[in-house]
């Protein structure tokens, strides 16, 4: 969904300022990317640091296999959860408001 999603904010983007800006949404896409790297990192860090996980070992303290079975569930929900959150309250575009942004981007000749 990020492919269409990024296309209406483009479109909207243009109807409203009247200029074309991808390349500043495309580094703010990339920013964004590479912090939800950084924060998956972090989290595996913290989580395997806070249950003991010990790289390498042929077999793991039942905390640690808890925090790899976190890595796979809970923590991965969360994540979507407050994704889903932030989507809900900030995408406001609708098929209809799509609809009207296609036709003004044609009176545009755009």
């Amino acid at each position: 969904m990020i492919t269409p999603v990024y296309c209406d904010v483009i479109d909207e983007s243009v109807t409203i300022s009247g200029k074309r800006k991808e390349a500043t949404y495309g580094g703010c896409r990339q920013f964004f990317l590479n912090l939800a790297r950084v924060i998956q990192a972090l989290t595996l860090a913290f989580v395997h640091e806070l249950t003991g996980f010990v790289e390498g070992a042929d077999k793991q303290s039942p905390l640690a296999i808890l925090g790899i079975q976190l890595h796979f569930g809970i923590i991965p929900a969360i994540y979507l959860a407050i994704g889903v959150l932030i989507f809900w309250k900030f995408y406001d575009i609708t098929p209809k408001k799509s609809k009207q942004i296609q036709e003004k981007l044609r009176e545009m000749q755009i």
